[in-house]
């Protein structure tokens, strides 16, 4: 996917664009099915969503309401953590 970050782990990665306008689709790859925390952080390190889901192929967040800007989308599962930058343009 051109535009997207690949971050293999231990038993699940997972692909996004690093760029967005508002919906960010996260696509997941794993070894078996569990429970992970999807948080997002702004620049001063403030905490602004937070997302607790069961662990699917594709995964859908809505960030319109937010202003654009630099975030850092947080994952973490049972067994390892994976922070990313994310860019949201209006």
């Amino acid at each position: 996917m051109p535009g997207s970050d690949e971050c293999p782990t231990r038993s699940w990665s997972v692909r996004y664009p690093r760029i967005i306008s508002g919906k960010l689709n996260l696509y997941f790859t794993f070894d078996h099915p569990g429970s992970i925390l999807i948080s997002l952080y702004n620049q001063l390190g403030q905490k602004v969503m937070n997302w607790p889901l069961d662990l699917k192929p594709e995964i859908p967040l809505d960030l319109s309401r937010l202003p654009q800007g630099i975030y850092f989308l947080k994952i973490e599962g049972s067994d390892q953590v994976v922070v990313r930058k994310v860019v949201l343009v209006r």
